[in-house]
This record gives structure tokens, C-alpha cells and sequence, in this order.
């Protein structure tokens, strides 16, 4: 099964005289709608083969770091550097805080029969 993913792709450590050649490769991969080596890209695509891509855009570029974001759902960043791949790029914790009384809002809402919302 194949998902639609938002991608960003990010460089880092690039040699300005590679910015149009990086340009022409990323081109080449035709999943990015919009950007430069600059500014980063950004695509939307069904795009099973990233990973290997990835990595072979990277062996051709083998001194700057690529940073691949991706939202299909998920969130996740893999990077890429001499045709590797360092894949858990992103932690994600999510805390939540403990109920405290005080912080009720002032506002309070009194029952006088009203319907809930999606009540006939």
C-alpha cells in the first residue's frame, strides 16, 4: 500500500559552486514541487523509494548532510550523508501535565437543558 507523504528536504555543509548541480539532481528525483538547495524543497508524493534515493543522491554529494523530513501520519527526519542513512533523526515525547484545579478556566458553563451538539 502506497501513502501520500509531505516532504522537506533540507542541505548542509554544501559548496556554492555545487548549489546548481544539487539543484539538478534533486530535479532529476521528481518529487519536490517547489524550493532550492537554499532554501530547502517541498513535495507532496507517494515516494516508496525515498530511502534508496536518498542515499544515492547522497553518494553523489558525499560531503553534504541531507536532512529529510517526512509527515505521512507520522512525523520522522532520517539524514543522509556518503550514500548512509541515519534514520531515527526524531524523538518525539509528549507530556501530559497532571489536572490542576486552579487552572480551570473562569467561565463556567450552567446545564439548562440544552442539546449537545450533534444531538437530534
Amino acid at each position: 500500500m502506497f501513502y501520500m507523504t509531505n516532504f522537506t528536504l533540507e542541505a548542509s555543509g554544501v559548496n556554492k559552486k555545487d548549489y546548481a548541480a544539487i539543484d539538478k539532481e534533486v530535479q532529476r528525483l521528481r518529487v519536490f514541487d517547489s524550493g532550492d538547495i537554499e532554501y530547502g524543497y517541498l513535495g507532496t508524493a507517494c515516494w516508496d523509494a525515498a530511502d534508496e534515493d536518498m542515499r544515492l543522491l547522497s553518494a553523489r554529494f558525499p560531503d553534504v548532510v541531507f536532512k529529510l523530513y517526512g509527515n505521512d501520519g507520522d512525523l520522522w527526519i532520517h539524514y543522509y550523508k556518503g550514500g548512509r542513512v541515519m534514520r531515527d533523526g526524531l524523538v518525539v515525547t509528549v507530556v501530559g501535565n497532571p489536572f490542576d484545579e486552579s487552572k480551570l478556566e473562569d467561565e463556567v458553563l450552567v446545564d439548562n437543558g440544552q442539546k449537545y451538539s450533534h444531538e437530534a
